[in-house]
């Protein structure tokens, strides 16, 4: 029987809990995708319950040394990294995409990692 084996994994963990488990949740995702010889790359949330917790989480996240794609800049106010979200991206609870906020979230990747598009 075929096995198929991901070439790619795309991890995002949500942001309900924003201790410093979600480094170690990252980290069996690595070695998951290592055991498979796959490339992990781990998204950053966009929400938060503060812009401190959010910025802790992305520190954390980035310093584990994988490939990353900030999906908060993509529903940014003039995509810029202002702190501020575009709220036209944003269903009616304004913290889950809709949408347009999917799909402006996807064409992001899509630009940071281009060169895994004939992989994903």
């Amino acid at each position: 029987m075929p096995i198929v084996r991901p070439k790619v994994l795309v991890v995002t963990i949500g942001t309900n809990n924003t201790t410093s488990v979600i480094a170690e949740q990252y980290l069996c995702f690595k070695a998951l995708a290592d055991y498979y010889g796959a490339i992990l790359i781990a998204n950053t949330p966009w929400a938060c319950d503060t812009r401190a917790q959010c910025e802790n989480m992305k520190t954390k996240i980035l310093s584990l040394n994988l490939n990353t794609c900030r999906f908060d800049l993509a529903t940014k106010l003039g995509h810029v990294d202002s702190g501020k979200q575009d709220t036209q991206y944003f269903a009616e609870d304004n913290v889950h995409l809709n949408d347009s906020g999917n799909q402006i979230t996807y064409d992001y990747f899509i630009n940071q990692f281009g060169y895994l598009k004939d992989n994903i």
